[in-house]
């Protein structure tokens, strides 16, 4: 049976290989696809200056070919397409290909240039928009929040939702996010912002849920017993016995 997300990820499907066919900035088509609206749209100079680029050509293949196609730079005669060609690749294989280095190369340029001065303020305009969703923490009064990845390396998760009131991070509660990696917006994006735009950094909330029982508070005590309650049932399920 079909779930939600096999749909999501055949519409995605669809989407990358239509890629080198639309009309169009590649840029902006990639930042209005379905689950992209968490990324902005990076500078094209900032892209073209080679020292903004340094080692990327070592964590993806295709890189020429997938960097032309950001720029949409017709010329796709380079070194990287011919050895693919060698290995007998179909035309449409290769585009899936490039299509696909193009959207993680761009992910990759993205977390870099989301930490400049440039980057920062194109962020804060989207984060003050509400356009990243708001904080799923009641008492934070839906607050904004910013994209966050757990990790700097590709691979190792995929985006979170960081709440600046609370400090806490969460998971995106819309599916069309659950394939945009962490690393493209990295570890320190909200951190960086607000140190680059201090005023826009929201008072952290001060206030807690206070558990209570027919209105009074619950006295520290009773988490207590709960808890002492609850370890002798895991140690009585041990030992085979009921207590």
């Amino acid at each position: 049976m079909e779930t939600s997300l096999d749909k999501m990820v055949l519409f995605r499907e669809r989407e990358i290989n239509n890629t080198t066919g639309s009309t169009g900035e590649w840029i902006h088509r990639f930042c209005t696809k379905l689950g992209n609206d968490f990324f902005c749209e990076v500078d094209k100079d900032y892209i073209k200056d080679p020292a903004n680029l340094v080692s990327l050509n070592e964590e993806v293949t295709c890189f020429s070919q997938a960097l032309n196609l950001i720029l949409d730079k017709p010329d796709f005669a380079d070194d990287d397409f011919i050895r693919f060609s060698k290995i007998s690749y179909q035309s449409s294989v290769l585009d899936k290909t490039v299509a696909r280095t193009a959207e993680h190369l761009y992910g990759l340029i993205h977390a870099r240039f989301a930490l400049t001065d440039k980057g920062c303020k194109k962020m804060l305009h989207k984060y003050l928009n509400g356009d990243f969703g708001h904080c799923p923490r009641v008492l934070c009064s839906n607050a904004n929040v910013l994209p966050i990845g757990m990790s700097d390396q590709p691979g190792e998760g995929m985006v979170k939702i960081y709440c600046p009131k609370c400090c806490e991070v969460y998971e995106p509660r819309q599916l069309k996010y659950c394939y945009i990696d962490g690393a493209y917006f990295g570890t320190g994006l909200p951190h960086m912002l607000f140190m680059v735009f201090p005023e826009y950094r929201p008072n952290r909330t001060t206030e807690n849920y206070t558990p209570k029982l027919y209105g009074f508070k619950l006295h520290s005590s009773a988490f207590e017993q709960d808890s002492s309650d609850s370890d002798k049932k895991a140690l009585s399920k041990m030992n085979g016995k009921h207590i």
